[in-house]
């Protein structure tokens, strides 16, 4: 039997990427909400997600996230 012994003492772990890249916007079943995220360029979350009740709506504020991020 062979044993792996780690030393994460030393480990440092990448930066993370703040930048967004894109918005993403879907639609939730469950909660029955629509759902925005500020996304980076390797799809992880950045900050907190937005729920709006409906697509219209979900759609307007998106471009206006998209326009304070300077995306459009």
């Amino acid at each position: 039997m062979t044993t792996l012994t780690i030393n994460l003492k030393d480990y440092e772990s990448p930066a993370f990427d703040e930048k967004v890249a894109y918005i993403d916007c879907w639609y939730d079943r469950h909660e029955r909400l629509w759902v925005l995220q500020k996304m980076n360029k390797e799809g992880y979350q950045i900050g907190n997600a937005t729920y709006i009740w409906g697509k219209k709506d979900a759609l307007e504020y998106k471009k206006q996230m998209e326009k304070e991020e300077g995306l459009c």
